[in-house]
Parts: structure tokens; sequence; C-alpha cells
């Protein structure tokens, strides 16, 4: 899932910011499930 393609412009920016987005969602995802299983 790692692409590693560097292009210069705005779509690397707004790419970028997609995967920041995606990671801390990923992140936000991964608390709550260990919230959730240690609360049981």
């Amino acid at each position: 899932m790692r692409k590693r393609t560097r292009k210069t412009g705005g779509k690397a920016q707004a790419d970028t910011l997609i995967n920041l987005t995606a990671a801390i969602l990923n992140l936000i995802t991964a608390v709550l499930l260990l919230i959730e299983k240690l609360t049981r």
C-alpha cells in the first residue's frame, strides 16, 4: 500500500494531506479498539 511517487505541485500536497488524515483516523480507530478491549 506504499507508493513512493514524488510529484511537484499541488497534487503532492493534497496526497500528503489525505495520507495524514487517513493515518490520524487509523490511529483513532486503533486507540478506540484498544480502549474497548481493555474496558471489557
